[in-house]
């Protein structure tokens, strides 16, 4: 772990052709399979996702993409089509996955035979802040580094919520109006946290790899894109930041420290981004908290497995106490494996449950905040298993929704999948000690624009999430 020391029409555009589609390939259900008989057969590849001298063996193995085939694996050997379900499924997987272990490290990884790029986090190095800036100023300096407004936002007040009531504590909720200077002030309470969740989009593989059709080239580039992460982060005043795809850990840490946070980061252990030219670093998973508000007792990370293989997958937890009145609460992130199908599906829902053990363990009896890109939709057993698990945990946007998740997470548009606009991020939290007060909406399809995001007025191809949550205790509430 690096811990850090500060406190849709489709449309073409020009440069399409300069992005690899080595890790679309890899990260694809058939090169998955293919890569894995390969191993099993010492057979090397050819760059493709096709097992190279062998007669179609695994070359069209993959799992259908349809959610009704979850729980089964669909495969053509030797021209058989063959449906596998039930303890056959989780048997073929277990062996697949068991043959797959790199040596010497009992690890999946990549599944990419090019070499690693291992750069270091140094592309920020021209960038000095002070070690304290008020909040406007931070604003002012990301505003005229951008070319073009962001899209604004506002918060959803619950029924139930803090913020139907106007007052809490002595501290007078606002009309949830994000541009206020004043929006600060709502988080102030000892009782009650603002959590702000977001995969920010990794440089090297937003850039490089991800393909996506509608986006500028221009509205890729790093230097167009980092002040307007840092101003989407400081706009809402969180109390707690958890982060997906960070590749530039040491620029968010400069910057978010002028305003009194500090935070900790752990690298994916293959992370895709070392195998592209001109990478800053791998990416992974950060958190970072407000040190006037919390004490840090402790950090933990860890690599996901599945079926006691470590995967490419990983986990960070802090345990913070609350300055004013002792009151601890624990707080997690993750990234799940990404792509569609039941194999992806049933891997996920692996690397969920052990999430959920490695957090329990970690957790002791604090009340809990889990966000993260799941990368699964509301119906994959990854979800169910979150929402049903013993520790009482519920999805704030879903409370805040009457019991449904929101539209979409994430709205883009790629040259290999077209236009995808679905729900894959989620905060997860206990709901015997927290309600949810308030969450950040959602920009509607024509604030977007036809382009989807990423674009040059959101940085990103994942919507920040944002939530109020109290403390039930403080607010004399049961559940």
């Amino acid at each position: 772990m690096v811990v850090s020391s500060v406190s849709a029409p489709r449309m073409a555009h020009a440069g399409n052709t300069r992005r690899s589609r080595a890790h679309q390939r890899r990260d694809s259900p058939a090169g998955f399979l293919a890569i894995t008989l390969a191993r099993r057969t010492d057979t090397p590849l050819d760059g493709t996702p096709h097992v190279a001298g062998q007669r179609d063996l695994g070359a069209s193995a993959r799992p259908e993409p349809s959610a009704a085939n979850i729980g089964g694996l669909v495969c053509k050997i030797q021209g058989t089509r063959v449906m596998l379900t039930g303890a056959y499924t989780r048997l073929v997987l277990r062996t697949l996955v068991l043959q797959m272990r790199p040596r010497p490290l009992n690890r999946m990884g990549s599944f990419t035979s090019a070499p690693k790029i291992l750069n270091q986090d140094l592309q920020d190095s021209e960038v000095h802040f002070p070690e304290r800036l008020s909040r406007d100023q931070l604003l002012e300096r990301c505003r005229r580094e951008q070319r073009h407004l962001p899209v604004k936002r506002a918060f959803r007040p619950c029924a139930s919520g803090a913020a139907s009531r106007g007052l809490q504590d002595g501290v007078r909720l606002l009309r949830w109006n994000v541009v206020s200077k004043r929006c600060g002030e709502a988080a102030a309470s000892p009782h009650h946290i603002r959590v702000l969740q977001w995969n920010v989009l990794s440089q090297a593989l937003g850039e490089m790899n991800d393909n996506f059709a509608c986006c500028p080239d221009e509205a890729l580039q790093w230097s167009a894109r980092r002040y307007q992460i840092v101003e989407e982060i400081i706009e809402y005043c969180p109390d707690i930041i958890c982060l997906q795809e960070v590749d530039h850990f040491k620029f968010l840490s400069g910057a978010l420290a002028t305003q009194g946070y500090t935070g900790m980061f752990f690298p994916k252990p293959d992370s895709p981004c070392l195998y592209i030219q001109g990478n800053n670093g791998p990416d992974g998973c950060a958190i970072f908290y407000r040190t006037d508000k919390f004490d840090l007792l402790n950090s933990e990370s860890r690599v996901l497995e599945v079926w006691s293989v470590q995967s490419n997958q990983v986990a960070l937890l802090v345990n913070l106490r609350i300055k004013e009145t002792g009151r601890e609460v624990c707080v997690a992130t993750t990234h799940l494996k990404a792509r569609n199908g039941a194999l992806l599906s049933t891997l996920r829902e692996e690397q969920g449950k052990d999430l959920l053990r490695f957090v329990e363990e970690r957790r002791q009896d604090r009340p809990l905040v889990l966000c993260g890109d799941f990368n699964a939709e509301p119906i994959e057993p990854v979800y169910k298993s979150i929402m049903t698990h013993s520790s009482g945990l519920g999805s704030a946007y879903a409370n805040a929704h009457g019991g449904q998740e929101p539209p979409y997470t994430t709205w883009k548009v790629r040259e290999s999948e077209g236009e995808v606009c679905h729900t894959i991020d989620y905060v997860f939290f206990s709901q015997r000690e927290f309600a949810v007060d308030a969450v950040l909406d959602f920009p509607t399809g024509e604030e977007i624009g036809l382009g989807r995001i990423p674009s040059f007025i959101y940085p990103s191809d994942h919507f920040s999430l944002v939530c109020d949550l109290s403390f039930r205790e403080q607010r004399g509430m049961s559940l």
